[in-house]
């Protein structure tokens, strides 16, 4: 997948080692990761706070497979707005951000 960034949400311990887990905590965690990360890219995208993850702009958040027989899911942050992203200076965040993920 290119220009997309993976950040993994995982559970281990205690039940999650059985392939066990509470479906409300996943269901209220999997809430959180997409909120946490819609939020986030959007400041670090267009420099404004949102307070609604269903306002992100100028990026997508996919759901990739879960890891068979695994707590683990991968989310990929598709940009959309990809010049403006590429020509930040690398001096910001975001341009830091894109740096790294180009080096790769």
């Amino acid at each position: 997948m290119s220009n997309i960034l993976e950040v993994t949400l995982s559970y281990d311990g205690k039940n999650a080692r059985n392939h066990e887990i509470d479906f409300y905590d996943v269901s209220q965690a999997l809430i959180g990761f997409q909120r946490t990360l819609a939020l986030t890219t959007h400041l670090i995208l267009n420099n404004k706070i949102i307070t609604q993850a269903p306002a992100l702009k100028n990026a997508q958040i996919l759901a990739l497979p879960p890891e068979e027989g695994s707590w683990k899911i991968t989310a990929g942050l598709a940009l959309t707005g990809l010049y403006a992203v590429t020509t930040t200076p690398q001096n910001t965040v975001l341009g830091h951000l894109v740096f790294l993920l180009m080096t790769m």
